[in-house]
């Protein structure tokens, strides 16, 4: 009985730790500013070498020129606004990951298809600055 017990204990624990394994989850501690909906402010993106992005509610911009956007949700999905030739720019949804020990996010299409990596430079509440890899 009492071996019955503990066998039964372990495979409860084998079997959370492998369900957990299984989980795509960011491996990161990931800092709450990087929720958010966030534009490319490319007016601000002086350094060649990374580009600034701004909270999509961090002012009105300027619509005469197509301005990347996306959005990071805290599930690990993403709305990532696509580039038409015909001007009629629409969004996809998809994934998401944060490398941490790396500081890199991998967007993802739905198929699994890599969108954009960046590797982050700098993040505050409305500004995040990207080093497209």
């Amino acid at each position: 009985m009492k071996f019955t017990i503990n066998l039964l204990k372990v495979f409860t624990i084998l079997t959370i730790t492998f369900l957990i394994s299984c989980t795509k989850t960011s491996t990161v501690k990931t800092n709450p500013f990087l929720f958010n909906c966030w534009t490319d402010s490319y007016e601000e993106s002086e350094n060649k070498e990374s580009t600034i992005y701004r909270s999509c509610d961090y002012k009105v911009f300027d619509s005469s020129h197509y301005r990347n956007s996306f959005t990071l949700r805290e599930d690990l999905t993403l709305d990532y606004l696509v580039l038409s030739p015909v001007d009629a720019h629409f969004f996809i949804e998809g994934t998401w990951e944060l490398n941490e020990s790396m500081d890199v996010i991998t967007l993802f299409s739905n198929d699994d298809k890599v969108l954009a990596k960046y590797k982050i430079v700098e993040i505050e509440e409305d500004m995040l600055s990207l080093k497209r890899l």
